[in-house]
């Protein structure tokens, strides 16, 4: 006499089963990659924006210096009203940048443009000589497109008129 058995208990998988499971899987590696080349991405371009502070600071601290060893009436007549370069810190040139003054930090090119209003048209306080308005823009390529950073930074006198 022969037993029929049910089998209740498969083993194995079908083939939707097995492409169910590698959809699931390709999906969750194409997020997880996705998600590395956006971090690497904005790693690499937090970098280049730091150098560009940095080079944007160095500009700043020049000027500040510049201003403590003239004195406030001194600094302002030696700075030249408008756009300047400053690919040299300790000579800048009259102008924007050009295509050969720059300055390279990490194999990136930065142009450093320098933009002074003295005590007149762009300042807060059009009325004061003794003010000096200082707009650092230092910008380098991205790709194909052109990246910038902006310092802005107010020279005033502070201590009256005696320097």
């Amino acid at each position: 006499m022969k037993i029929f058995r049910k089998f209740t208990n498969q083993h194995g998988s079908t083939i939707i089963e097995l492409l169910i499971a590698v959809m699931v899987v390709g999906l969750i590696i194409t997020a997880v990659a996705n998600s590395v080349t956006y971090s690497i991405k904005n790693t690499g371009e937090s970098k280049f924006r730091q150098n560009a502070t940095i080079l944007g600071q160095q500009v700043l601290e020049k000027l500040r210096t510049d201003k403590n060893t003239l004195g406030m009436v001194n600094f302002k007549n030696s700075l030249t009203p408008g756009e300047n370069c400053y690919s040299d810190i300790d000579s800048p040139s009259l102008n924007a940048c050009g295509a050969a003054q720059v300055v390279t930090l990490g194999n990136v090119e930065y142009k450093r443009d320098v933009f002074f209003a003295i005590g007149g048209s762009g300042t807060r306080t059009p009325e004061d000589p003794y003010y000096v308005n200082v707009i650092v823009t230092v910008s380098w390529m991205d790709g194909s497109q052109t990246r910038e950073i902006e310092l802005i930074q107010e020279f005033k006198q502070t201590n009256g008129f005696t320097n």
